[in-house]
């Protein structure tokens, strides 16, 4: 871990640096100004802190208005991106571009870095200067530096039980800077475009039975199913897609299985599969073509595999990118069908 292997500052010294910096800011910020008599002028003071209460019940006090923001994830980060907000810096996603893509993605990897995601640098958490740290909380999971952000900056946690909760994370982020009525607008625009897409092409929808498939992340297989309740899962249920057998009813992010498990999706007439902000399928879903359960597959032979950027979104402008991508597969099967 990067902070325990620091040899040229010490966990004392890094608590103490930042308390040090943290107190001559105060004294140049917030010093008084004396009028011509050297008098002190009475002003009123608007508060600099609230208390910002998570999901999980815990208070937090933060600022009022965040200047140098730190966030440990992409998650944390893509959200405060959406309504203009810059942080201050972020953690490194290795391959971001096959999570996410466009402008957010653009403008995350220009961020500076506090090292790996999973490996996160304690001296760059404290040299970016935050007045605030966002960590992105995972069930059974806690950040191996959760005690030392504190000493640095209120430290808020926004936990996602399951990955489909950055429809909630995203908001809470936006409001945790002082931009909730600008998450909540872009909120607003993803619902109204959803709804539309539902009526306008009920006709698809109600014929068509879908999969979602992307890279093994946990277990072992050549490629993994996503159940509703993962990233992109809750956007096709709000456009109102009917899932395959093997997803309709399942819980949880998704599962892995083997090349002899294909057939779990053959009454599928419709496959989204993880792409790149290319629009190009990433590797795992590359390597199933010319493979036996794959091409018997009948969205294979109906030529009904399509690639999904965004497939790991987690804000809602890359939801609104999700729903571009959708209405253009829409518009292509009821294409094919007349």
């Amino acid at each position: 871990m990067a902070y325990a292997e620091s040899k040229s500052l010490g966990r004392r010294g890094l608590v103490l640096g930042a308390l040090g910096g943290a107190a001559a800011f105060g004294l140049s910020a917030c010093g008084p100004d004396d009028d011509s008599t050297g008098r002190t002028p009475q002003r009123s003071r608007q508060p600099t802190t609230r208390e910002f209460k998570t999901a999980g019940g815990t208070t937090v006090e933060i600022p009022v208005r965040p200047r140098r923001v730190v966030c440990t994830s992409y998650q944390m980060a893509a959200p405060l991106l959406d309504v203009g907000y810059t942080p201050a810096a972020a953690a490194e996603i290795p391959n971001l571009e096959t999570f996410i893509s466009g402008d957010v993605l653009t403008k995350y990897q220009a961020l500076p870095s506090i090292g790996s995601w999973v490996e996160i640098n304690i001296e760059k958490v404290l040299a970016a200067k935050p007045d605030l740290i966002l960590v992105n909380g995972v069930p059974g999971y806690t950040d191996p530096l959760m005690k030392e952000y504190p000493k640095i900056a209120p430290a808020l946690v926004l936990m996602a039980e399951k990955t489909s909760d950055w429809t909630k994370v995203a908001i809470q982020a936006a409001d945790a800077v002082g931009r909730k009525a600008e998450a909540e607008k872009l909120r607003t625009q993803y619902t109204e475009r959803a709804a539309g897409l539902e009526r306008d092409y009920a006709d698809v929808l109600e014929r068509t039975k879908w999969s979602m498939l992307y890279e093994v992340s946990y277990g072992e297989g050549q490629w993994s199913l996503l159940y509703p309740d993962g990233w992109i899962g809750v956007i096709l249920q709000d456009i109102g897609v009917r899932f395959g057998h093997a997803t309709i009813g399942k819980t949880g992010t998704g599962k892995a299985y083997s090349l002899e498990q294909l057939t779990l999706i053959d009454d599928s007439d419709v496959i989204v599969a993880q792409a790149d902000n290319t629009g190009a399928l990433v590797k795992p879903m590359r390597a199933l073509t010319g493979k036996p359960g794959w091409e018997n597959l009948q969205a294979v032979k109906e030529e009904a595999v399509f690639p999904m950027p965004n497939f790991y979104t987690v804000s809602y402008s890359s939801a609104l990118a999700v729903l571009d991508t959708l209405e253009g597969i829409l518009t292509k099967l009821r294409s094919r069908a007349s």
